[in-house]
């Protein structure tokens, strides 16, 4: 997964909105992080790295869960349950 853009910095009546486009196979997702106020760029930067790793985590995780998923279908249908 790879940050694509980080943009759409708005102040909003309960805190501060920037918006992350994320890439990943091809794919664009849009994120929206909230902050109390305008963040300093590197606190921006941690959180924006925090999202995208956790998202990749997610992700593998569900890889994971659907590959074993599988291999018991395939384990199941050989054993002829």
């Amino acid at each position: 997964m790879k940050t694509q853009l980080v943009w759409g910095h708005v102040e909003r009546p309960w805190g501060y909105e920037v918006r992350v486009d994320l890439e990943h196979d091809g794919a664009i997702r849009n994120e929206v992080l909230t902050f109390a106020a305008r963040p300093a760029d590197d606190v921006l930067a941690a959180r924006v790295e925090a999202l995208r790793a956790g998202l990749e985590e997610r992700e593998a995780a569900r890889l994971a869960a659907e590959a074993e998923a599988l291999a018991e279908a395939e384990f199941n249908s050989l054993v002829g349950l």
